[in-house]
């Protein structure tokens, strides 16, 4: 190239600020020649990793999921090539995983969470590529490996520089549930005796309703009847069930088929159907908007590090109808970490999904109902088909 050679535009395809992609591609402009820029740039190649440290778990199908975080305290040296990950246990196989960001052949490039694996392993960066504008000077990493067999014991992972002379190495041993603890995997049709259904605890103000009934039922015999008939405000939760969550864990989903019967709102009026709170306080939710008269949508919010609350609806894909019967999924997935990222799948599609930050609180409870925090609203939903797991969509 000669100077004055047209390289590149700006503009923001797929990100939230104008930007420039630069990328080194060798031996041809196919997307699988790229290879890592410092093998060709001049960089200070200090010793700057931290030492790896134990995360978070999420338990599964007799298995697990961990993730290891790392980082580098400057952002203009984070030279990270790869990560080597060894799984060693008494009476367990040898299980090695690696991802070289020079190696295409260990990583999928396309976009979205479902690619994010690659032969049971996954490499996340906590921050976006406006790091001087978000105010960022250091860089944070996690390694995810997913279907950790129960008999693997120790998971030691080797974090690499460009040039493989700075490795960072670290050996930790992997948590197990405790005798008795089992993974959350909660399921409900509200059909049986029991209510409300084991773990759930029921939220409710005087003179409103939550309960199995037939007339709410959407599928079986039964469903669940919440109605919110005109409360004052008080807390957040007027009509549902919440579930006290155990810590340390790095996703959750929770679902349920809701079908609004009664939605008497004023414009700009939002209640949550599902969300996860922090004791009495809001960290992700999906949301119901009225956003004209009888137009109601769909979208989700999550709290970012101020905060203040980030939201995000589908005035297109995320219209709801009274008397619809829609399945809702609410996602939150990177927990502790600042780009922690709030999803809502309807009817088994992405709607709205956006980011926020849970390093100073997260979640202990997940809830699902009515919740608002407005004046005399009068609302009815007929739930069905409860779930809440740990098990990762992966």
């Amino acid at each position: 190239m000669k100077r004055g050679d047209l390289i590149g535009a700006v503009g923001q395809e797929d990100a939230t600020y104008p930007h420039l992609h630069f990328e080194f591609r060798k031996g041809g402009d196919e997307e699988d020649r790229s290879v890592h820029p410092l093998n060709y740039l001049p960089y200070l190649n200090n010793l700057n990793f931290t030492p790896g440290r134990l995360d978070r778990i999420n338990f599964y199908d007799k298995k697990s999921a961990v993730r290891i975080c790392f980082g580098a305290p400057y952002r203009h040296e984070g030279d990270l090539r790869g990560v080597e990950v060894e799984l060693n246990g008494i009476g367990a196989t040898t299980r090695r995983l690696n991802v070289d960001f020079d190696d295409r052949a260990t990583i999928d490039s396309d976009k979205g969470d479902e690619h994010a694996f690659k032969n049971g392993i996954a490499v996340e960066g906590y921050q976006k590529s406006n790091l001087k504008g978000e105010g960022l000077d250091d860089l944070q990493y996690g390694v995810i490996v997913s279907d950790i067999d129960q008999n693997h014991e120790v998971i030691e992972l080797r974090v690499l520089d460009v040039n493989n002379e700075n490795v960072e190495s670290s050996s930790l041993p992997l948590p197990q549930l405790e005798p008795g603890e089992h993974p959350v995997n909660s399921v409900s049709g509200f059909e049986g005796k029991t209510f409300p259904p084991l773990g759930w605890e029921l939220k409710l103000l005087s003179g409103n309703v939550c309960r199995p009934d037939s007339t709410a039922a959407l599928t079986g015999l039964q469903g669940l009847l919440c109605q919110d008939l005109g409360s004052f405000p008080a807390t957040l939760i007027r009509s549902g069930l919440q579930f006290a969550l155990p810590a340390q864990r790095m996703s959750w989903r929770l679902r349920a088929d809701i079908k609004p019967t009664e939605l008497k709102l004023i414009r700009g009026q939002v209640i949550f159907p599902l969300a996860f709170l922090a004791g009495d306080t809001l960290v992700a939710a999906a949301q119901l908007r009225m956003i004209r008269n009888d137009t109601f949508v769909a979208g989700v919010l999550i709290r970012s590090a101020d905060g203040q609350f980030r939201e995000r609806i589908d005035v297109t894909e995320g219209i709801i109808l009274r008397n619809e019967t829609v399945r809702w999924e609410l996602d939150l997935l990177r927990l502790g970490t600042r780009q922690t990222t709030s999803v809502l799948r309807l009817r088994n599609n992405v709607v709205a999904r956006i980011n926020g930050d849970t390093t100073e609180v997260e979640p202990d409870n997940a809830c699902i109902g009515i919740l608002h925090e407005h004046n005399k609203l009068q609302i009815t939903l007929h739930v069905d088909q409860l779930a809440l797991t740990e098990r990762p969509r992966f």
